[in-house]
């Protein structure tokens, strides 16, 4: 049992019993798991920790706000933070010994929304979404991580977008299909193009992979959990 407070974080037994602490300093701290890891961070703060069961494999500041967090199936950390001047934001990669292997600082393409890695994490995607125009564009990139990751950059492979006024708040790698989710819309990429699948959802909540289908909360619109 994973134990967050703004002061502390314990690993507890199924008893109670404390495995250990540590102490943390966090006006909004958030948690995300993924296997035997876990990435504690402050949201809107300026710091994360890697972890588990057993240790803290370690704890780096960020120079800038962070707005979201995810985690690989091979330990990967990506962060999506607040950009310098006159940029919309920054998303970083670092590896398992917290060691940064890649950074991004979007001006083009909008604000960063959120980070997804395939299985073995060979490839991430990032979401975004550009405001500057008269209407929302929202933008999908995919970057290829050499394997095993060294000093090597990651490899651009491409950017993609759609015409229409949405918003990809969401992406997930189901196996090594890549979906991303607007408020009320399942797209998936395909032939390079993103397409939307033919399904309907009033209002979607929450997304992830559970045993290796994509698990979705939503709202019918009429304050039904579904």
């Amino acid at each position: 049992i994973l134990k967050v407070t703004g002061n502390r974080i314990a690993y507890l037994t199924l008893s109670g019993n404390e495995v250990y602490s540590h102490t943390v300093n966090y006006s909004n701290p958030q948690c995300y798991v993924k296997g035997t890891k876990a990435v504690v961070f402050d949201m809107d703060g300026y710091g994360l920790i890697l972890l588990d069961c057993d240790k803290v494999i370690y704890e780096i500041p960020t120079s800038y706000k962070i707005k979201a967090v995810t985690l690989s199936s091979d330990d990967l950390v990506g962060v999506i933070t607040e950009g310098a001047e006159h940029s919309y934001g920054k998303v970083y990669i670092f590896n398992t010994d917290g060691t940064q292997v890649f950074e991004w600082e979007t001006y083009d393409s909008g604000y960063p929304i959120g980070i997804a890695f395939n299985e073995d994490s060979s490839v991430f995607a990032i979401t975004s979404l550009s405001t500057s125009g008269a209407v929302y564009v929202p933008y999908l990139r995919l970057y290829s991580l050499p394997t095993p990751i060294t000093s090597a950059s990651p490899v651009d492979l491409g950017s993609f977008s759609i015409d229409e006024s949405a918003v990809f708040a969401s992406v997930l790698y189901c196996n090594e299909t890549l979906y991303t989710f607007s408020s009320n819309t399942v797209y998936t990429l395909l032939d390079n193009s993103i397409v939307p699948l033919n399904l309907e959802f009033g209002a979607i909540n929450q997304v992830n992979t559970v045993g290796g289908v994509v698990f979705i909360v939503y709202s019918d619109g009429v304050e039904q959990m579904n």
